[in-house]
């Protein structure tokens, strides 16, 4: 956890947030050829949850955006 919220302040120090959070849209054209879930494509509103909840579960705003309170638990100021 640490490790990728080091990554991430670097990232967000660079500009990068949701906005960049995204998947190439070919995973949201294009079903899926085989496998359990073969004939479906990516929901994008399904992904949009998804990225609100990782976020969260990471310690960050819904920006994507290291959260203060969580630079101070993994230590990391």
């Amino acid at each position: 956890a640490r490790a990728i919220s080091v990554a991430r302040l670097f990232n967000n120090r660079c500009g990068v947030d949701v906005e960049d959070d995204v998947l190439p849209k070919r995973f949201l054209k294009e079903v899926l050829p085989r496998g359990p879930a073969a004939g479906q494509k990516v929901d994008p509103e399904g992904l949009a949850h998804m990225l609100v909840e990782y976020y969260e579960a990471r310690g960050w705003d819904r920006a994507g955006k290291v959260l203060p309170e969580t630079v101070k638990a993994l230590e990391l100021e």
